[in-house]
C-alpha cells in the first residue's frame, strides 16, 4: 500500500488542524500554512473548504484515495447517516486500533506493529492493518513487543485518553472492544458532512448525463446502414462507388498521361 513518507507537520499546518494520528508534534508555534505566502490569507472555495475535511481524514487515518471511495461507497450502502458510517469503518481499523489503545504513538507506527506481526485479535496474529475489529474483539500486542521500550513509553504517555468503547489493560498490553465507534471518537475536530457531499459531487454521476440516462430500445436506436450485399448474407465486398462527374477514372488518367509523354 502507497503511504506517505514526507514531512506531517507540514500536513497539518496545511489542513490547519492537528492530526494526533499522523504526528505527535504540534503547530501552535507555526500555525499558518507552509510556504513563502502561507501567512497571507486565502478565501477557499466551497470544493476547497469540501476537500480540506476530506483530506484531514486520509492524512490522519493514512489512507488512500481509492480506499477512501471504497469505503463511502460502503458507507452509501448501509441504511442510516453514510458520514456516521464512514467515521466508524476508519475508526474500526486494526491500526488505528492498536494506535487509540496506546499501543504506538502514530497511526504509522501502529501499522508497522501490525505489518511485522506484532498484533494479535482473539489470540491469531493479523497482520492487516485494514482489518476490521468487532464487538468483543481482543487485541494484544505479541509477547516479545510487550518489554519494547517504544511500546511501553506509548502505553504511559497519557497525551491522548483512550476513547470510551476501548477497555485497555495496559499491564497487559490488551484492549477489548466494547462497542463500535461513533462520530464523537473522532479526535481531532470534522465537519464530516462537507465530506460526504465532497464524495456526492466527485463519484456520484450527475443528473443528465451519459450514465443516469435510459438504454435505448431495439426500436428507438437508429438502424445501422449496411450494404445490400452483406445485408443478404453474401461474402462479396462491396461494389466500390463511382467517381464524381466529370472526372476521368483512375486508370484512364494513368493511361492518357503515359501516351502524352
Amino acid at each position: 500500500m502507497s503511504r506517505y513518507t514526507g514531512p506531517r507537520v507540514k500536513v497539518m499546518r496545511a489542513l490547519g488542524v492537528e492530526l494526533p494520528g499522523l504526528s505527535r508534534k504540534k503547530i501552535e508555534r507555526r500555525p499558518m500554512p507552509p510556504g513563502q505566502h502561507g501567512a497571507a490569507r486565502k478565501k477557499l472555495s466551497e470544493y476547497g473548504v469540501r476537500l480540506k475535511e476530506k483530506q484531514k481524514l486520509r492524512a490522519n487515518y493514512g489512507v488512500t484515495e481509492k480506499q477512501m471511495r471504497r469505503l463511502m461507497s460502503e458507507a452509501r450502502r448501509v441504511k442510516g447517516d453514510a458520514g456516521k458510517k464512514l467515521l466508524e469503518l476508519l475508526e474500526r481499523r486494526l491500526d488505528n486500533v492498536v494506535f487509540r489503545a496506546g499501543f504506538a504513538a502514530t497511526i504509522p507506527a501502529a501499522r508497522q506493529l501490525v505489518s511485522h506481526g506484532h498484533v494479535l485479535v482473539n489470540g491469531r496474529r493479523v497482520d492487516i492493518a485494514s482489518f476490521r475489529v468487532k464487538r468483543s474483539d481482543v487485541v494484544t500486542l505479541a509477547e516479545g513487543m510487550r518489554s519494547n521500550p517504544q511500546v511501553q513509553s506509548s502505553l504511559g504517555d497519557d497525551q491522548h485518553p483512550r476513547p470510551a468503547w476501548l477497555d485497555v489493560d495496559r499491564a497487559q498490553a490488551a484492549a477489548r472492544v466494547l462497542d463500535l465507534p461513533d462520530e464523537t471518537s473522532v479526535p481531532f475536530p470534522l465537519q464530516i458532512q462537507l465530506v460526504v457531499e465532497f464524495y456526492a459531487q466527485s463519484v456520484l454521476p450527475r443528473r443528465g448525463s451519459l450514465l443516469l440516462a435510459e438504454p435505448l430500445t431495439a426500436a428507438a436506436a437508429p438502424a445501422a446502414t449496411v450494404p445490400t450485399a452483406l445485408a443478404a448474407g453474401s461474402t462479396a465486398a462491396a461494389p466500390r462507388p463511382a467517381p464524381p462527374a466529370g472526372r476521368p477514372p483512375l486508370r484512364a488518367g494513368c493511361a492518357a498521361a503515359r501516351a502524352s509523354t
